[in-house]
């Protein structure tokens, strides 16, 4: 070990700031391991340096998402000048009579205006077996073909095509 006196001050900012061991600045520095950790143990290096990676991740982290928000900003630009550009077209082909709108076309513009201004639709989920989103029943025979489907399961027999659904407890009246 040399016996040169270490800058304490310059391998702190070394060691918070950058990516260097504290066995390695020891080695380079000249110093023993002990010597160079009870004095890093004594100036909180560690937790300083914790908390300085923390911050950076942190800042890092925000940039990303300003960024990213940025360019999502610039794409819905676009797509609103994309939109109006279409909207001043059809007014104008309206206008000159080459367009005749409908009844439909009236109200899917005005949906997608409503959706475009962030506004929720007020169309409701049917589910395929005829159950609405809310638990409502949109198809009357369901509950006679879902009665059908499961006829015979109740005493351990499969419907055609194998098991498709089990039910447990007694059979209603």
């Amino acid at each position: 070990m040399s016996n040169r006196k270490a800058d304490y001050a310059t391998l702190e900012r070394e060691y918070i700031y950058g990516e260097i061991s504290m066995s390695e600045m020891a080695r380079r520095e000249g110093l023993s391991k002990g010597t160079l950790g009870e004095y890093a143990r004594n100036h909180e290096w560690e937790s300083r340096r914790e908390s300085y990676r923390s911050e950076l991740a942190q800042r890092t982290t925000n940039k990303m998402v300003e960024r990213t928000a940025d360019q999502h900003a610039q794409v819905n630009d676009e797509i609103f000048k994309a939109m109006r550009a279409t909207i001043y077209k059809y007014v104008e082909a309206l206008h000159a009579g080459h367009v005749v709108p409908s009844t439909k076309d009236a109200v899917m513009a005005a949906e997608i205006m409503r959706s475009m201004f962030g506004e929720p639709d007020k169309r409701i989920e049917v589910k395929s077996f005829g159950v609405t989103a809310t638990g409502q029943l949109t198809d009357p025979e369901f509950l006679r073909r879902l009665e059908q489907l499961t006829r015979g399961i109740r005493d351990g027999d499969e419907p055609s095509g194998g098991p498709r659904l089990r039910i447990e407890g007694p059979r209603p009246n």
